[in-house]
């Protein structure tokens, strides 16, 4: 039975849908990624015509389109259900290569959220565009949030038509993997279910902060997550090594995940339940309980959409015909045009108000003329059409004189009194006029208003609390957080890290905006390196505006947490970012009350410590973790997250400084709270596991250690993969317990696989390949390989002293190892120098009591006298 048959939205074909009683034969046998094409007809100097049969709906396919006339809504899902009657939607379905076992595509997330938008841009090629609504059920809902990230003006277009979103069973915060996994094996979709997994998805934290405000403010559009209540059968394989739903039923998308998406839509009209499994919650019979709800749901977003469309406003195109029409001159004056928005608000489905777009009412005639003036740079090049606006620059002392002096008159005052004022004021014209308004207002002498200034100045106050907060909100919430800062010199990552942190931009042009606009006002400049600088008149007045608004202490915090995770972090990646200018930006912690920022500055410091550690500086680090932890604990409590990540560092630093009781001890504790609250498969316990094995075997208990370090590599092999990192620490851990027990060559095979895996997925000079090349070294150097070793060796710690500097503890590490190799291979000469080079910058760095620096003293020492050399009385001299 034919259902439907309706025009393409790119004009190119029709399509129908036909359900069939019984499937024909010749459609059986066809090849699942192949359609049927059949010749209708063709012939010289004519268009071919085709009938394609198509089983599978890949790419974009409309079911059912109104007539013109009718046509109101654009529906694009990939629900599978009858199609919603009411006439004034065209339906369409997106169909995708989903399939998990046996699949040979290699997409990802913004591979296939590429192909969706390409598909969709036909929607709004026209002169006007219809509102969209999305419906997607479990990944095709991540593909619909991935999509909306281009900058290109048809994308933008698209995004401004979407009305509304309704997701069935979506992973917003990542869905259980677990039984998919063995079905993907090492197929090439496997990085794809691993971008979705609850566990440690790189990918699903960045789209969900960017998402956050991708379709605008709340009140733009409308959001509807439903959640599955019945569990699901899982897949596992049957007698015949195919896979089938028969494994124990598990929830796929816990509630959590699945409505975890915009925090103003977290009412019962925006969150239901589908009494169903993940997969059963699209499919619905005509006279389903659980249709009837999604359709009303869907029915209301249509009628909301279209009554949403924006109107005509008839008194503004009555005013522009006019004047235009009307032959006599005239003039209109446009003053203080400063709201972009309000000018050139773009449309969209959900405006409904009047406002914005004014700029369309503008008049244009050969026998007037506008005068506009604009304290907003932007607006101002936008309503020149392009052209540069004429600008009004900084303003010289005698300018301020005359200006003041005009708007002064009948006021007592003195030429240094105007002097004086100009000064503080920063030759401001905005500030100068509302100040004389001020003093006219209240007919007091500049005197007055000078020593009223140091307790009330309203001047800008106003100026942040009208205008650039309705201009660019998130512009005003940068000026706050600056003002919090050294008010020279903020580096624009750190205000990009506030709006990414508070879900405030999708893309780095909003931020340009934010901060254009207050360049455009101006209350902020640019230095040449591209950082911030802030008027001092600005950050006070911003600071007092913050006191009254009761917002301080919130960016006080914010602050504080900018710096805090703008901190080197400790992490190979982040060494090149300069110590010093994070510490000088660590004044904004004096700004804070120490009570209600304590979150913050331990946020700070454990930043910090990890900086130190990796460094090598190992006393600050344990000074710095030690606080943190402490701060933790006392505010948050010893079972929290942060708290037991805190004692953990602490543990390392111990380690480090070979305080292996102290170690033992404390990754013990951590571990055991760990498993109490996290559950012993969490990642966080596992990682608490393969620290303690780490101790173990620097205790000289292997066998301990490698028990541990099987039981934590058998699970992160199961539930990441061997190639993540977290695998491959326990297999290079697991590596050295077999070489300390003689076991040789399970030591190598190991060592060759990890070292081999990551030169690919991390580079050549990153610290955990090295570690992975030297590790090796030390197992050829126990089969009397020196060739061998010596080359690895010399390769390493010339890479080191690159990387990481002549000093640091590793690069040490490896010149300890690569005279010990010269010595076993009896060039001790050679041997000792290197050696003496390694002591003398282990006692600077390490200290002498550090048990490397006794090791290499000790080793050296006994090199030397076996070549009958007095020893040194003090090698460090």
């Amino acid at each position: 039975m034919v259902r439907s048959l309706a025009l393409e939205i790119h004009g190119r074909s029709s399509s129908g849908t036909v359900t069939f009683r019984d499937v024909p034969a010749a459609l059986k046998a066809l090849h699942p990624e192949k359609t049927w094409d059949l010749t209708l007809r063709s012939g010289p100097g004519m268009r071919p015509e085709c009938l394609s049969l198509d089983a599978n709906f890949l790419g974009m396919t409309t079911l059912f389109a109104p007539p013109d006339e009718d046509h109101r809504v654009d529906l694009p899902y990939d629900l599978r259900s009858e199609a919603n009657a009411q006439l004034m939607v065209r339906i369409m379905t997106y169909g995708y290569e989903s399939a998990v076992a046996g699949s040979q595509s290699i997409q990802n997330l913004e591979d296939l959220a590429t192909s969706l938008q390409t598909s969709l841009r036909s929607l709004v090629a026209g002169p006007t565009s219809r509102p969209v609504i999305f419906v997607a059920h479990s990944l095709g809902g991540l593909i619909v949030k991935q999509a909306p990230k281009s900058e290109d003006e048809d994308d933008k277009k698209l995004v401004q038509a979407v009305y509304g979103i309704v997701f069935f069973g979506v992973p917003h915060d990542g869905m259980d993997i677990s039984s998919l996994i063995p079905m993907v094996g090492d197929g090439p979709n496997r990085f794809l279910i691993e971008s979705i997994s609850q566990i440690n998805s790189q990918i699903l934290p960045i789209q969900r902060r960017e998402f956050h405000t991708a379709l605008g403010d709340k009140g733009r559009s409308e959001i509807v997550c439903f959640y599955e209540t019945m569990k699901s059968p899982t897949a596992q394989k049957d007698e015949k090594g195919s896979w089938a739903l028969n494994g124990p039923p598990a929830v796929l998308v816990s509630k959590t995940s699945a409505t975890h998406c915009r925090s103003w839509e977290d009412g019962p009209e925006h969150i239901c339940a589908v009494a169903r499994t993940n997969s059963e919650m699209v499919k619905f019979g005509r006279n389903d309980h659980d249709y009837e709800n999604v359709r009303e749901r869907l029915r209301g977003l249509a009628h909301r959409a279209v009554a949403g469309r924006r109107r005509q406003e008839a008194l503004g195109t009555k005013l522009k015909d006019w004047l235009v029409k009307t032959k006599g001159l005239w003039l209109m004056v446009v003053d203080n045009a400063d709201d972009t928005d309000l000018f050139f608000r773009p449309s969209g489905p959900a405006s409904d108000d009047g406002e914005g777009n004014l700029g369309q009412f503008l008049p244009e005639s050969n026998h007037g003329a506008l005068l506009i003036t604009t304290r907003n740079k932007q607006t101002g090049v936008k309503l020149a059409k392009g052209e540069p606006p004429i600008e009004v620059g900084h303003m010289e002392e005698e300018e301020c004189q005359t200006l003041l002096r005009a708007r002064l008159e009948g006021i007592a005052f003195t030429t240094a009194d105007l002097s004086t004022l100009s000064d503080r004021l920063e030759h401001l014209p905005l500030a100068l006029v509302q100040a004389a308004a001020f003093i006219q207002e209240n007919s007091i002498t500049v005197q007055d208003y000078l020593e009223l200034q140091g307790e009330n100045d309203q001047s800008l106050i106003g100026l942040l609390s009208e205008r650039i907060q309705r201009e660019n909100p998130f512009a005003g919430e940068l000026l706050s957080l600056m003002s919090r800062l050294d008010r020279q010199g903020t580096p624009e990552a750190f205000v990009s890290n506030y709006g990414k942190r508070n879900n405030r931009f999708n893309g780095r042009i909003e931020l340009v905006k934010a901060v254009g606009v207050l360049k455009a006002f101006p209350l902020v400049s640019e230095e040449k390196g591209g950082n911030l600088d802030m008027h001092r008149l600005v950050q006070l007045v911003t600071c007092k505006w913050l006191t009254k608004e009761g917002t301080a202490g919130r960016y006080d915090r914010e602050a504080l947490l900018t710096v805090s995770e703008m901190y080197p972090s400790g992490d190979f990646e982040t060494r090149a970012i300069c110590w010093e200018e994070a510490e000088a930006e660590a004044e904004a912690e004096a700004k804070a009350k120490a009570k209600a920022k304590a979150k913050a500055k331990a946020s700070l410091l454990h930043h910090m410590a990890g900086w130190l550690d990796f460094e090598g500086k190992w006393g600050d680090a344990e000074r710095f973790s030690l606080q943190a932890g402490q701060i933790r604990e006392r505010v948050l409590d010893e079972d929290h997250p942060d708290t037991l990540t805190s004692m953990n560092n602490l543990a390392s630093t111990y380690g480090n400084q070979g305080r292996r009781k102290e170690e033992e001890e404390l990754n013990i504790r951590v571990m055991e709270i760990r498993k109490r609250v996290l559950g012993e498969e969490h990642p966080d316990t596992l990682t608490s596991i393969n620290n303690l094995a780490s101790t173990y075997y620097n205790q000289g208990r292997w066998k301990k250690a490698e028990e541990l370090n099987v039981r934590v590599m058998e699970i992160w092999k199961g539930v990441l993969g061997e190639d993540h990192p977290n695998t491959l620490i326990s297999i290079s851990n697991l590596a050295l317990t077999y070489l300390d027990q003689g076991r040789w060559k399970e030591a190598e095979e190991l060592n060759v696989r990890v070292m081999e895996i990551r030169k690919r997925v991390l580079a050549k000079d990153h610290p955990d390949t090295l570690a992975s090349m030297s590790n090796l070294a030390s197992t050829y150097g126990k089969q009397g390989r020196w060739k061998e070793v010596e080359e690895i060796e010399v390769r390493v710690m010339e890479i080191r002293k690159r990387v990481l500097g002549e000093d640091h503890p590793d690069t040490l590490t490896s010149m300890n190892n690569l005279a010990w190799t010269w010595h076993s291979s009896d060039r001790r000469d050679k041997a000792i120098l290197l050696m003496e080079d390694c002591v003398r910058r282990r006692q600077q760095i390490l200290g002498r009591d550090h048990p490397d620096t006794q090791s290499s003293e000790s080793a050296l020492k006994s090199w030397q006298g076996d070549l009958g050399r007095s020893v040194k009385a003090d090698v460090a001299a």
